[in-house]
């Protein structure tokens, strides 16, 4: 969205991104802010300030990118191997393992292990522009990242 007058100019945007990972209570969602305004005071002075936020929660599965990783071992099990045991009462299955390997249930690691991670970022931006004189601009700035 975009607006404004004369002297005072504005725009706003935003967004949101869900992405399922490929294992079971994977993936990663993103919300995003702008806003951008521009006052010119007079002839001589201009002040800009942009503020964007993000928020980001990213849901990783046991063992990211190592021996004992949720997809390591889901290959290693048998495909016939149940995915609960025989009681009938919802316990995970830990059987069939596999020589030399870990002797993980991929299921119960990708359901019971929470690896969630929730980050923001506020990125704030000052910029003076000051005229003085024609062709003689003085501008400075600053930022915040928090």
């Amino acid at each position: 969205m975009r607006g404004g007058t004369q002297k005072l100019r504005y725009s706003l945007s935003g967004g949101y991104l869900d992405n399922k990972g490929i294992v079971i209570n994977s993936g990663y969602q993103r919300l995003s802010t702008r806003l951008n305004l521009d006052f010119e005071v007079n002839d001589k002075l201009r002040i800009s300030t942009n503020t964007a936020y993000t928020r980001g929660i990213t849901d990783k599965i046991s063992g990211d990118n190592n021996e004992r990783a949720v997809l390591t071992n889901a290959l290693r099990k048998f495909p016939w191997t149940p995915v609960y045991d025989t009681t009938g009462n919802g316990n995970y299955n830990y059987n069939q393992l596999i020589a030399g390997t870990s002797n993980n249930n991929p299921i119960a690691q990708a359901n019971e292990v929470d690896w969630t991670t929730k980050s923001n970022r506020l990125i704030q931006a000052l910029t003076v522009n000051y005229e003085p004189i024609k062709g003689l601009n003085q501008k400075p700035s600053s930022a915040l990242i928090y």
